[in-house]
């Protein structure tokens, strides 16, 4: 629901566009992610004002309009008050629907704590790994990078994300983790997480669900200063199928949640596999 958005191309950032691809979605996906400030490093950020009023603009009105679609519902924000706001009006008109607070700000602070022990309805919590020094630095995400050598950046994730757990788990079930690609990481590290995606699955929490998301990454795009046409996003989502397929040969026992643009790539990827599977 942004005006700015780096995946979408403002296709959706009006009502009825956005109620069509909703409704399209909800038959589609068991879980929809929708967010109403652009986290991509060239926006800047926006207030909790600006922010809400997206949502009464474009999302609230369709809460009115649609029954109750018993989905899961992930707010992607790095805003408590945002996730409060919203979600209370969500489960006011869908109590059936499930709601989880997709925080992209990777941090545990003491306003997350409170929240946690006085928040009024059930959610899960997704972790993220984002290296900003606090949580209003969220969407400056690329100001701070780790520095090391490749391996010493995957044993850095792994310890961030055990760390983490370890402070979340006495004060919430429900947690997720997302590795967050393309926050606080080089091009390099992208692609080193990449290629050692299962070696980072194998040293975390083994029941925590992750989230996996790569879809329309610019970090794909080869050479890196590739041109942004309609054939360049074509390319990307061409390699995103091929990731995934490789994702699903793994055979990891995770519980692994995929995000992307578009249900067909992730269709596309499980055919690639069961034609694999029938060679």
């Amino acid at each position: 629901m942004t005006p700015n958005s780096f995946s979408d191309g403002n296709r959706f950032n009006s009502y009825q566009n956005f109620l069509q691809r909703f409704k399209f979605l909800s038959q589609e996906v068991s879980c929809i992610d929708i967010g109403a400030e652009s986290a991509a490093p060239f926006n800047s950020a926006i207030d909790f004002k600006e922010e809400l009023k997206r949502y009464e603009e474009i999302f609230f009105p369709l809460l009115a309009e649609l029954d109750d679609p018993n989905i899961t519902l992930s707010l992607d924000t790095y805003k408590i008050d945002i996730f409060y706001e919203v979600g209370r009006k969500v489960l006011r008109a869908w109590p059936k629907t499930k709601l989880v607070f997709n925080d992209i700000s990777g941090k545990i602070d003491k306003d997350l704590v409170r929240f946690f022990k006085s928040a009024p309805f059930d959610f899960s919590y997704i972790f993220s790994h984002n290296l900003a020094p606090t949580r209003a630095d969220t969407v400056r995400h690329m100001e701070t990078v780790f520095e090391g050598s490749h391996e010493e950046f995957l044993q850095h994730l792994v310890e961030y994300f055990n760390l983490g757990l370890k402070k979340l788990f006495p004060l919430k079930e429900n947690i997720w983790i997302d590795p967050c690609f393309g926050f606080s990481k080089t091009r390099s590290q992208n692609h080193f997480l990449l290629k050692n995606f299962s070696s980072f699955l194998s040293q975390v929490e083994s029941q925590v669900p992750v989230v996996y998301g790569v879809s329309k990454k610019s970090f794909l795009r080869f050479p890196a200063g590739k041109i942004r046409d309609e054939r360049s996003h074509i390319e990307l989502e061409q390699m995103h199928s091929i990731l995934l397929f490789e994702l699903f040969q793994q055979q990891q026992n995770k519980n692994i949640i995929v995000r992307g643009h578009d249900p067909l790539v992730l269709k596309s990827a499980k055919n690639i596999a069961q034609i694999f599977d029938l060679l």
